[in-house]
């Protein structure tokens, strides 16, 4: 079989999940092509895959080597940009990534410059939403009070008022409404800052 052939043969392997056999396939076609970006390209996603499925970080290394040596020669094949970004991601080596792009940049010709610039862009973007945010010690406090109020006094005073308007009801009934009140405010309150932490995680 030619590496045609093979290129065709290991990416329906790929895709119909036999990962394996794509990555016997396209060894044979890195023996004897050593340049060919296609075969590196299929086994460093195969490798990928594998990484995944198995959380094997050694899988992640092969993977992360191979498309190193894809965008070393070819800086527009924007798939490999793409992928090792996310793997180096999976293994905290954003920071070697950026390092390997900046003394990329001064390899290639200006032209070629931009990718690399769009490239660091997106690496430092999920850098960025990877640091976990710190608060300044004087928020603590703040904090704590705010978790308090929410958490505690809200659903008691809640309570009380409801608590009040039944056992002293010629004196309190009129606390009924409000403790009701409080109580409904606090649940929905609870819901949407749920909901929304929720989506922040997504992000």
């Amino acid at each position: 079989m030619s590496s045609i052939d093979l290129l065709k043969e290991a990416k329906n392997l790929r895709e119909i999940g036999d990962i394996d056999g794509a990555i016997h396939l396209y060894q044979k076609v890195l023996k004897e092509e050593r340049e060919n970006l296609s075969a590196l390209y299929g086994i460093s996603f195969c490798y990928y895959e594998k990484g995944k499925k198995e959380s094997e970080n050694a899988f992640f290394e092969l993977s992360f080597n191979n498309l190193l040596k894809i965008i070393k020669r070819d800086p527009d094949f924007v798939e490999a940009h793409n992928l090792i970004i996310d793997v180096a991601r999976r293994l905290s080596k954003l920071g070697d990534l950026s390092k390997i792009y900046n003394s990329l940049k001064e390899t290639f010709p200006e032209e070629k410059r931009k990718i690399i610039e769009e490239n660091l862009k997106k690496i430092h973007a999920i850098s960025e939403l990877l640091i976990p945010e710190v608060k300044p010690e004087g928020r603590k406090s703040e904090g704590c009070l705010g978790k308090l109020i929410l958490d505690f006094l809200l659903p008691v005073s809640g309570v009380i008022l409801i608590l009040l308007s039944k056992f002293a009801p010629e004196r309190f009934s009129v606390f009924f409404f409000p403790g009701v009140s409080v109580l409904i405010f606090y649940i929905l309150l609870k819901i949407t800052l749920l909901i929304f932490l929720r989506k922040k995680s997504r992000w």
